[in-house]
């Protein structure tokens, strides 16, 4: 069951999100009131740290949905808790260095996440730095690392798809580009094209900062 069926179920509240889920352990689980209030303060404590309580509230919901133990659900919680706080870690040190940061819960939302799912924090770094450089703001940058993720379960390397990003940026392609290059890339995947080909055109194309020339050559080897 998914967050999103478990607030379905629940019922939207506009309680804040700590006062919801207290609410919702009280009503809907059967854990101790020692157990609840344990989940309560790591929560309050994200909170106070601004972290993304919404989304923790969430995994805690989808545990007792799922009937979870406590123990499951709480280690659940403090892995989530600490890939937060790594993600956020970065996004303010970045943000010190000048990075544009529209977003920052988002931002830390979303890192945390990849993190979590094993996308190399130095990846995230280098493409930061150069990100700084070009004035790229940082939820563009992690739309990219999330195309690379997807990418990287097909069996494309984050070294390839880093490469490919960082010389997009330094030929100064702008952001929804670059993602399409890399859904390009994904969609050639998927049609089983030659990849090393297909790297080939993209770097070219790179090179002459030129999408159509991408998109015309490669559906051209599409059709051989």
């Amino acid at each position: 069951m998914t967050a999103s069926s478990v607030q379905a179920l629940t019922g939207a509240s506009k309680e804040k999100p700590v006062d919801d889920i207290a609410r919702f352990l009280k009503e809907k689980s059967s854990f101790t009131e020692e157990q609840i209030n344990t989940l309560i303060c790591r929560l309050r404590e994200a909170e106070a740290e601004n972290l993304p309580v919404s989304h923790l509230s969430n995994r805690i919901k989808e545990g007792v949905a799922k009937k979870r133990e406590f123990s499951d659900i709480l280690q659940v919680l403090d892995r989530k808790i600490a890939q937060f706080r790594e993600a956020r870690n970065l996004v303010e040190k970045f943000a010190r260095k000048g990075m544009i940061i529209k977003e920052k819960q988002y931002s830390i939302h979303v890192l945390g996440e990849l993190l979590e799912m094993g996308y190399p924090e130095d990846d995230f770094i280098n493409l930061a730095n150069i990100a700084i450089l070009r004035k790229i703001k940082c939820e563009d940058i992690l739309g990219m690392a999330k195309l690379q993720m997807e990418l990287q379960r097909k069996e494309f390397p984050f070294s390839e798809t880093r490469e490919i990003i960082t010389a997009a940026i330094l030929k100064k392609m702008k952001p929804p580009s670059i993602k399409s290059i890399l859904r390009l890339l994904r969609d050639a995947k998927i049609r089983g094209l030659d990849i090393e080909k297909v790297r080939k055109i993209v770097i070219e194309g790179i090179e002459k900062n030129n999408i159509q020339w991408i998109k015309n050559n490669i559906n051209t080897l599409g059709s051989k």
